[in-house]
């Protein structure tokens, strides 16, 4: 795996453990964005230039014939070619690698470019003042898609199944089911309505964001917690899946890496704990009732993620938690047997 860098290119062997550089080219260190596609390796490379590699990064070429010296700050590819956004320029396309590249803006009315993304025979493209674009004809025309966004600083753009995500710096998170025709903003539980990342793993959606850090969803963006434990930069400027770990690249701070199947419970999360909680809202207290025989530890979370009780373990049929002193709130109720790992969680509101 490669990570881009102010200070060149990175490689790691395995799974980030250790890093050795790959780009020993002293002018030119500040990668802005890095894409793998088959055997080619492109950085975007800051002020203005497009390095290209064929051998993971042992050597270098610079690919600028069409595209000059322009900041690419995201690429994409389909079957027919690649794609480069740059910054103030708009979108170039190559159909030989890189070696040559030719602009393709015809009814983009924003060439300032963030991100790029492929989903089947559909190109989008989110930009700084116009909103999300996209094309049928590899870049050939473009069509506005911002119907039901409030903001058209669109970050960050991710496809996960029928749905597709837009990330906005300002508003938040946006979602749509009929690819771009219409979009809905979903963001509760996020305390950061600057999105600049996406990153999924089967059905958990993930967010970096600009300052508050890493949040998840496992429903489609209906609900986000924050998952920012060991986090010491909440700037997230980018966010990755390699297998089971997720890896956040933060602003100034280097990278990090999680366990997703540690943050997300993907192995233990089931319906094997049948819990009920009332009252729902409650004011002074909530009661718990449960008809697990093992011991279950009881926790409350409030929606950065961050535990404001938790119970010993303990067997019983019934529990109750005094809620008088909370903020007014919508808080997680986690139950989790002790023996199994099981954990269940539902919503409760303190009014």
């Amino acid at each position: 795996m490669f990570t881009g860098t102010d200070q060149g290119i990175f490689v790691s062997t395995n799974n980030g453990n250790a890093w050795s550089p790959v780009l020993p080219v002293t002018s030119q260190k500040f990668v802005y964005s890095l894409f793998k596609n088959n055997s080619y390796l492109f950085a975007g490379i800051y002020p203005g230039n497009v390095l290209v590699s064929t051998d993971n990064g042992a050597s270098w070429k610079s690919d600028t014939v069409g595209i000059g010296k322009k900041l690419v700050r995201t690429f994409a590819a389909n079957s027919n070619g690649l794609f480069a956004g740059t910054w103030g320029a708009g979108i170039f396309f190559s159909t030989d690698n890189g070696s040559s590249w030719t602009a393709v803006n015809a009814g983009i009315g924003d060439l300032y470019i963030n991100t790029l993304m492929v989903n089947g025979n559909y190109l989008f493209a989110g930009t700084t003042d116009k909103g999300i674009y996209t094309s049928t004809d590899n870049g050939t025309t473009w069509t506005s898609l911002n119907n039901g966004l409030t903001n058209n600083y669109v970050f960050a753009l991710l496809a996960n199944g029928s749905n597709l995500f837009a990330g906005t710096v300002g508003d938040g998170v946006f979602v749509s089911s009929n690819n771009g025709g219409s979009w809905t903003p979903v963001n509760s539980g996020l305390t950061s309505d600057s999105i600049l990342s996406f990153a999924v793993s089967g059905n958990n959606l993930f967010v970096g964001t600009q300052g508050k850090g890493v949040f998840l969803s496992t429903d489609n963006g209906a609900d986000w917690r924050a998952i920012n434990n060991g986090l010491t930069e909440l700037y997230i400027n980018s966010l990755t899946v390699n297998g089971d770990s997720l890896f956040a690249g933060t602003n100034g701070a280097g990278l990090f890496v999680t366990s997703i199947t540690e943050i997300t419970g993907i192995a233990k999360l089931h319906n094997e704990i049948n819990f009920a909680i009332y009252p729902n809202p409650a004011t002074t207290s909530i009661n718990i009732k449960t008809s697990n025989t093992n011991p279950v530890q009881i926790s409350l979370l409030n929606l950065l993620g961050q535990t404001v009780y938790s119970s010993s373990p303990t067997i019983s049929s019934t529990y109750s938690i005094d809620v008088a002193d909370l903020p007014k709130a919508i808080y997680i109720v986690e139950v989790k047997n002790v023996l199994t790992g099981t954990i269940n969680r539902r919503k409760i509101v303190v009014e």
